[in-house]
């Protein structure tokens, strides 16, 4: 339907073209969890595509991209405004605003595509004809296609680590929850599957062009640019097929979601209740447990900093059981305190080992240099300086437990950088608080994030939520047991075994770039000799 309204307005004035790529941009988002309506993206980003070409200038074609940025972005972040609102008094206000600010900094990615769409188009008006010749006008669509792909999966990988990096929704997670096309990333990454998966929803953009080219020429363009999400699906359905879950062997997991309020977690006449709670949940019949964990910040006191509250921790388990949490740790030097996100193995002879975390959350847990300067400082998770950057984020290896890649909160969301390829952990941890964010999509799409590191590196994941998801995930991304949004209780589960290495693990988004550069260069030349 999104296409008919579209081909029926022959020249939209530009301000319908914009808000028509903002209304497109964002119902592009309903392809995301929770919704996971992904056959959305057939309509919007082909109706994307037409508007593009409606644009006669750079300047709108980059406001008409940006727009669909906005829309896009502006819906995926909209989950951010529940952290204002925890402290409503004090943040309310500015919660909208905002968020508003960051979706217009990220729409930016998508105008640059804009331009460089148009650039092809200019380029290759002046040596085609497309007028009286349809085959060509498919072909130049076809390359056309082939750059927007690849352009769209490079600004993925870009704002993955430009100014700290926000890889948030690449496309490639349309596929979270659906088990075959999601396989495709143990071989080249989530950004390879966003390549395919743009390559393809792009593909109706034949029925719309060339009206006079032959339907069979038309058909098989269509199936070109399907072909490899196809091929890549039928793999991942014989890589699941009769795929076990098999477990290590004597070790059995406690996983506790005790799902308090972000409101209370940190109000100081509740926090040993906090704790009183935890420890009730991992003693209910907690016969044959190896270990317990519990999520980030659990424990709102600095352990290493409180002796006595560790030994009632310490005190309140059996003596062969270990604890796994998180908590803040600090250090006093010359008066001056540094705070760190940290977790911490616990087990009846103290502090066994600490991790604390490399990959902070820009002005929810640190404050960036530059932003002090215009008084924003204060805008931070903790009081004062906020937290200190870990250094390293290194296996930990328990002996009795197999090693394990620690990851807090929002770590898990970038892609080929959760350990360097030389570490060779059993498993992956990530510990999280997403209490912050109320039963918005921002939780349901952190946990996509989970699902898609297992199915990269072939390595089962451990999560483990303050107020949800809590979960079991094997090498192949596959839940094996969960606890959701917003519920109170334990997962007790062995240990899922690993998969033998991923070529992800091996060449990480080496195989991705590549492709993408052969693609891009292949359509330059296009453009350069095409007579």
């Amino acid at each position: 339907m999104a296409l008919k309204i579209i081909k029926k307005i022959k020249s939209p004035n530009f301000v319908t073209q914009l808000i028509l790529s903002l209304i497109f941009g964002s119902l592009s988002v309903l392809s995301m969890q929770p919704w996971g309506i992904f056959p959305i993206i057939w309509l919007t980003i082909p109706s994307f595509l037409i508007l593009l070409d409606y644009s006669k200038s750079y300047k709108n074609s980059f406001l008409t991209a940006w727009f669909f940025g906005l829309g896009y972005f502006g819906l995926s972040f909209f989950w951010i405004t529940n952290a204002f609102y925890v402290d409503e008094k004090m943040y309310g206000i500015i919660a909208i605003p905002a968020v508003l600010i960051l979706s217009a900094g990220f729409a930016i990615y998508i105008g640059i595509i804009g331009l460089l769409l148009h650039s092809y188009q200019v380029g290759i008006s002046k040596k085609t004809n497309t007028k009286n010749n349809q085959g060509n006008k498919l072909i130049v669509l076809w390359y056309k296609l082939i750059l927007f792909a690849s352009l769209w999966a490079l600004i993925e990988w870009f704002r993955g680590w430009l100014f700290t990096g926000f890889p948030w929704n690449p496309i490639g997670n349309v596929w979270a929850n659906i088990s075959y096309p999601s396989q495709s990333v143990s071989i080249f990454g989530i950004y390879g599957l966003s390549l395919i998966t743009i390559l393809s929803a792009s593909s109706p953009s034949f029925i719309l062009n060339g009206d006079k080219a032959k339907s069979r020429y038309k058909f098989i363009f269509i199936i070109i640019c399907n072909l490899p999400l196809i091929l890549l699906s039928s793999w991942g359905t014989l890589r699941v097929h009769n795929a076990d879950v098999t477990y290590v062997d004597n070790i059995k997991l406690r996983l506790v979601q005790p799902n308090i309020s972000q409101k209370e977690k940190w109000v100081p006449q509740l926090r040993r209740k906090h704790i009183e709670k935890l420890v009730m949940m991992s003693n209910q019949e907690a016969d044959g447990i190896t270990h317990m964990i519990w999520p980030e910040a659990a424990v709102t006191y600095a352990l290493n900093r409180n002796k006595s509250l560790l030994e009632y921790i310490l005190s309140s388990f059996p003596n062969n059981t270990k604890l796994i949490t998180g908590s803040p740790r600090t250090e006093i030097n010359h008066n001056l305190i540094t705070s760190y996100n940290s977790l911490y193995v616990i087990s009846n002879v103290g502090v066994e080992a600490v991790y604390d975390k490399v990959h902070l959350v820009p002005f929810g847990e640190y404050t960036p240099s530059f932003v002090n300067f215009f008084g924003f400082n204060k805008l931070i998770y903790t009081s004062g300086q906020g937290f200190k950057q870990g250094k390293d984020r290194l296996p930990i290896s328990l002996g009795d437990l197999p090693s394990f890649m620690p990851i807090i909160c929002y770590e898990i969301i970038f892609s080929g950088s959760l350990y360097e390829t030389k570490h060779d952990p059993e498993w992956l941890l990530n510990i999280t608080n997403d209490a912050w964010f109320g039963k918005s999509s921002g939780p349901y799409q952190h946990f996509a994030n989970v699902r898609m590191r297992s199915i990269e590196h072939g390595l089962p994941s451990i999560r483990v939520a303050n107020s949800g998801i809590t979960a079991v995930i094997d090498g192949y991304g596959r839940i094996i047991n969960k606890i959701d949004i917003n519920k109170i209780g334990t997962i007790d589960t062995g240990l899922p075994q690993k998969l033998p290495p991923t070529l992800f693990n091996y060449y990480r988004h080496s195989l991705f770039f590549a492709l993408s550069i052969i693609l891009i260069l292949a359509t330059l030349r296009f453009v350069k000799y095409k007579n």
